[in-house]
């Protein structure tokens, strides 16, 4: 009985499975479309319970650089990326490539997998709303692309908050509103301290708001016609903001639903 139970796995080690037809779906480390010919029951084992582990990019950055800038603001030249990989061992060696892809300029190429590299550059400094992307790449050892994008993104700044002019503010008052924020649109809900005229500004390239609706009640709170006014930020790039205030003081603190 045990000799036929050692003759029996003999002549399975033996056998080679073989299929032409594409797979339908993906079962394990086995893809659609794969194909088999001549493997081993090993090997088909091996693939279906093991299957190839892909590394990747869990994490890319510049180091000490924020995602987010004031129009104006710079990326300083010669700054150091930093990586972490998963996987390490089904990297290949000396593959990583680091590159602007705004401007396709390469910064690095066939480096090392060490996590850290000094990129020479020069400054990047953008004048309106843009982003700059950086992107990072290796190669794995079934010989595939993997990569990861870090965005930088230029904006405006919001102003809101109160004050007891009556009169349009000036650039000054703009500025010393109480909330000033990096941001991409003048859209959400707001809240306002109470006392004084409620006032927003932002830059006309926002487009320009059509309803202020109290958040506790829906009704809508009325707001004079907007002006516009020239905003030069502390970059000294300059552009133009709509300024909203509420047509009357409004005592008590509200949440204000901008659209």
């Amino acid at each position: 009985m045990a000799n036929d139970r050692k003759i029996y796995i003999k002549q399975n080690q033996d056998f080679l499975y073989t299929n032409p037809t594409p797979m339908p779906s993906p079962v394990g480390g086995y893809e659609t479309g794969t194909t088999f010919e001549s493997k081993t029951i090993k090997t088909m084992f091996d693939g279906l319970l093991y299957p190839y582990q892909y590394p990747s990019f869990s994490s890319f950055i510049i180091v000490g650089q924020s995602a987010v800038l004031e129009v104006g603001d710079a990326i300083a030249a010669n700054r150091t990326f930093s990586w972490v990989t998963t996987q390490n061992a089904n990297i290949s060696p000396n593959t990583i490539s680091i590159s602007n892809s705004t401007s396709g300029g390469s910064l690095a190429s066939n480096i090392a997998n060490n996590g850290s590299f000094a990129a020479t550059h020069t400054a990047i400094t953008k004048t309106a709303i843009a982003t700059n992307s950086f992107k990072i790449q290796g190669v794995n050892t079934n010989n595939d692309i993997f990569s990861k994008t870090y965005t930088v993104s230029w904006r405006w700044r919001l102003h809101f908050g109160e004050s007891l002019t009556d009169t349009n503010l000036s650039e000054t008052d703009v500025k010393a509103l109480r909330i000033n924020r990096l941001d991409t649109t003048f859209k959400g809900t707001h809240a306002f301290n109470g006392g004084g005229y409620k006032y927003i500004a932002y830059p006309t390239v926002w487009g320009k708001i059509t309803k202020f609706n109290d958040a506790a009640t829906q009704l809508e709170v009325p707001f004079k016609e907007a002006y516009t006014i020239s905003v030069t930020n502390t970059f000294g790039i300059s552009t133009t903001y709509w300024v909203h205030r509420s047509v009357n003081i409004l005592n008590g603190a509200i949440n204000i639903i901008i659209n």
